[in-house]
């Protein structure tokens, strides 16, 4: 699990260096580590920071057990706006962020 969870940490991690060179970072939901696969399920809108320049959503993954995983998540850049950060958010994880649950 601690391998998947550093796999999906990276992935957010070069989202920026996404938006510079307008590369794919994955092409579908579902991921896969040295240990096991998880399928991205939704991403759900938390808020933006624009204090700090961030951009939080939660993650809710399927783990190859079938157990249902919901983590947080953040992209900051203080280089792009909050729907660009959004749109390679959205890119990375190959599916449409939710507003958020207010």
């Amino acid at each position: 699990m601690k391998k998947t969870l550093f796999l999906a940490i990276t992935m957010i991690a070069f989202v920026g260096n996404t938006l510079a060179s307008n590369k794919t970072l994955i092409q579908s939901t579902e991921v896969m580590s040295e240990n096991e696969s998880i399928k991205i399920i939704s991403i759900e809108e938390i808020g933006f920071d624009d204090e700090r320049a961030c951009y939080s959503f939660y993650v809710i993954y399927e783990r190859i057990d079938g157990t249902i995983q919901k983590e947080a998540r953040t992209v900051c850049s203080f280089h792009h706006t909050q729907e660009q950060i959004k749109k390679e958010v959205e890119r990375a994880y190959g599916t449409t962020i939710k507003p958020s649950a207010k």
